[in-house]
């Protein structure tokens, strides 16, 4: 899929052996199995179902109604589904440390060739717009344009599995084309 010598982890331990040491953590959010919140916030985070449709939080369990004989403590609860969350801000945070990449950050503003050419979105009638409509924003090279994409999948590609996968793809326009 990459080429060579770039490898994808093969393992879930290998992919966090590599983002851990860079401080990118991955934030995990229970959600209602209906998609109808997420618990978080003040008003969610302690509620044991759903105040929408009174789904559980919490997976059953067949064999345990409360503690099983002979335990001290109960067993932990296991969320019906969960969130994985990636957030931004550090990720953003964390290239911008380094001055190399900050230089490239800023790409779009200061070396970017401004001839009529489309090379770059940044040379685009659309982006032109958005610095238009939002010159406060447009005026600090700092500030990050994405493009967001997303769309579902089946990870086990079987039309009876109720699991499927919804991926966003955060790409950063600021970066030079090369790139």
């Amino acid at each position: 899929m990459l080429p060579k010598p770039n490898e994808l982890p093969s393992t879930t331990h290998e992919a966090k052996q590599i983002v851990c040491p860079l401080g990118l953590e991955i934030k995990k959010i229970h959600a209602c199995p209906n998609d109808c919140i997420l618990y978080r916030g003040k008003d969610y985070e302690n509620l044991d179902e759903c105040p929408v449709c009174k789904a559980s939080r919490y997976k059953i369990r067949r064999d345990d109604p409360g503690n099983v004989e002979g335990e001290e403590r109960p067993r932990k609860k296991i969320p019906a589904k969960v969130m994985w969350y990636a957030p931004i801000i550090p990720r953003l945070k964390h290239l911008f440390r380094n001055k190399y990449h900050a230089k490239l950050l800023q790409w779009h503003k200061e070396d970017c060739k401004l001839d009529n050419m489309l090379r770059h979105p940044a040379n685009g009638s659309q982006w032109r717009a958005i610095d238009r409509e939002f010159p406060e924003f447009a005026k600090d090279a700092r500030n990050i344009r994405f493009a967001l994409s997303t769309d579902g999948m089946n990870p086990f590609g079987e039309q009876s599995s109720s699991h499927s996968t919804w991926p966003l793809t955060l790409c950063i326009y600021n970066l030079p084309p090369w790139l």
